[in-house]
């Protein structure tokens, strides 16, 4: 089956990510001193550290570029394990905010900007296009659950001829 748009982008954005978390644990190898104060605005958001922890935003780095770099890599290779490890990214920050809301719901808004709100709608429409039956076709999911609630040829009232069998009828 040929790969959804979709999914090609997703595939796209992932590698570009990983590619730019590879080039910047490059920066941060090269020159440790500079690397995380000249990084680290972009970082911050993704892992809390101090301004002069080059060494575990190096390691943040390296281990978020091999992730983002192996998934991007799946999702274009169409691999049922990448849509999963998708699901499975995405859904954990849902169900985050979820219990987050649960836990303390005037205290959100008032922590949390709108970009986390607009991220966290951005997550819950990848899981739920990442889920579709079409989608989850082409990652390979079994055909004959879904040829099941298939709707039906001709729903003219024609009945299907029935197919012969090879064993004869006493």
């Amino acid at each position: 089956m040929k790969r959804p748009v979709g999914v090609t982008i997703l595939a796209l954005l992932l590698l570009l990510e990983g590619a730019a978390l590879a080039v910047h644990a490059a920066v941060l190898m090269s020159h440790p001193d500079i690397g995380a104060g000249f990084t680290n605005a972009y970082m911050r958001h993704l892992f809390p550290s101090d301004r002069g922890d080059a060494g575990g935003m190096l390691i943040a780095s390296l281990s978020g570029a091999a992730i983002l770099l192996v998934l991007g890599g799946g999702m274009w290779f169409l691999q049922n394990w990448a849509r999963w490890g998708l699901i499975l990214m995405f859904g954990r920050r849902l169900v985050a905010v979820a219990e987050a809301l649960w836990m303390s719901p005037s205290g959100v808004r008032k922590h949390l900007g709108d970009a986390f709100w607009l991220q966290t709608i951005v997550c819950g429409v990848i899981v739920l296009y990442l889920v579709q039956p079409d989608v989850q076709l082409a990652f390979g999911a079994s055909k004959e659950y879904y040829d099941e609630y298939a709707p039906v040829e001709s729903d003219s009232g024609e009945c299907k001829p029935e197919l012969k069998n090879p064993v004869a009828r006493p």
